[in-house]
């Protein structure tokens, strides 16, 4: 008997289902909120810049809530070890000198070879950088250092100031003490209680759940049963465990059981491009184009908040710049701004200088997001790690919104 037949009734069978079957729903671009802020619909930019600063809101919900954060920062005695970067930008790396021997008074000079350079001040400092990707200001943070007690150093605000005012004050204080997690997320939980309708997450930065000798199985249990309350309020636990130490399996359990994300961060100092990059809900992914040019923005982020920014280049005339935002299956919806650029020299000599400082300033600044974007992608896919304070620039930052 022939047992050539048998391919074709099989392939007839597969005809048929394709025919019978319904096809997929595409995926709706409903699910995809966008919102650009700027430049303005019908912008005209006039100077030697061509470029312009593209940026706005997007969410995977129908429009994103406001966000009300509590900051967990480990301040115990162990944190005042090397964090392997240079976090006060004096040239130097801080190394680690010596194992700790006592948890309760360390003096970080002993524990590190640059008391600017520890554990400490790399969890401050990465997240005064998570500030500074803040968007519109609708996030609110709590402030809680913790150890084997945990204070609430600021309460709700979106006063970035503020907070970047109670980051210094716990970095100036230095570490000291055990660790106690489960007491901390119970004092963000409770920083946490209100009914307005906003959406709440804690984020936890620890370098490890070495608390008091004796106790780490009551530890542990603790963190569980503080994290349960916290999900029962619908509070999500994002999980920051920082150094080679500090990967106890109840971080990762915690953040799963709460809808967070946990994030193992091997190098201390690699916390400051890590953290930066926390969304606290799932983002689409952002595109900026310059139909006209035919070019993509440079530099683009999304924010801790679901804000984004990028670069986009302008010629000379009408630039049409086309904002995509597309979810994980495939749903995108896009905005469309029509920016008019026209060149022009300077008018004098102030001028002529003003142009110039600027065109530096942001050439340096585009330059360095660039760079920050491709070492963040770098360490997330475990390549070579580089000391993130190399990414450092001094001077304040210029804002591209005004450089015309």
């Amino acid at each position: 008997m022939n047992a050539r037949p048998f391919p074709l009734v099989r392939a007839y069978l597969l005809v048929a289902l394709a025919v019978l079957l319904p096809a997929p729903e595409p995926a709706s671009a409903e699910s995809v909120w966008l919102q650009v802020v700027e430049p303005a619909p019908g912008a005209l930019r006039e100077g030697q810049l061509d470029w312009v600063q593209v940026s706005g809101r997007a969410s995977l919900d129908r429009e994103p809530a406001a966000w009300d954060v509590a900051l967990l920062i480990d301040v115990s005695a162990s944190t005042a070890y090397a964090s392997g970067a240079d976090i006060d930008g004096d040239g130097e790396v801080g190394r680690e000198r010596r194992r700790l021997e006592s948890w309760r008074s360390p003096n970080p000079r002993h524990l590190s070879s640059d008391a600017g350079d520890t554990i400490l001040r790399a969890e401050v400092r990465a997240v005064e950088r998570l500030l500074e990707t803040l968007g519109d200001g609708t996030t609110r943070f709590a402030v809680i250092p913790y150890a084997e007690r945990a204070r609430v150093a600021l309460p709700l605000t979106s006063d970035v100031p503020r907070v970047t005012q109670a980051l210094t004050e716990i970095g100036d204080t230095g570490p000291g003490g055990g660790t106690r997690l489960g007491v901390a997320l119970e004092a963000a939980v409770a920083a946490l209680e209100h009914d307005e309708p906003r959406r709440k997450a804690i984020v936890v930065l620890s370098d490890g759940l070495a608390m008091s000798p004796g106790h780490a199985r009551r530890e542990a249990d603790s963190v569980r049963e503080a994290a349960a309350r916290a999900a029962e309020r619908g509070i999500a636990i994002h999980t920051f465990a920082v150094g080679s130490e500090s990967g106890e399996p109840v971080y990762a359990e915690v953040a799963a059981a709460t809808g967070g994300r946990h994030v193992q961060v091997e190098v201390p100092g690699d916390l400051l491009v890590r953290l930066p990059r926390l969304r606290l809900s799932q983002t689409p992914e952002i595109t900026i184009e310059n139909r006209t040019a035919g070019l993509g923005a440079r530099a683009v982020r999304v924010r801790l908040d679901g804000s984004f920014d990028g670069f986009a280049p302008l010629l000379p005339g009408e630039n049409r710049l086309t904002v995509i935002a597309t979810s994980p299956d495939g749903a995108a919806r896009s905005e469309e701004r029509i920016v008019h650029f026209k060149p022009r020299p300077a008018r004098s000599a102030a001028e002529s200088e003003r142009f110039a400082a600027e065109a530096v300033a942001f050439q340096r600044h585009l330059e360095v997001r660039t760079l920050e974007t491709e070492l963040a992608l770098e360490i997330e896919s475990g390549g070579d790690q580089t000391p993130a304070l190399e990414l450092e620039v001094e001077g304040p930052r210029p804002d591209a919104s005004r450089l015309d």
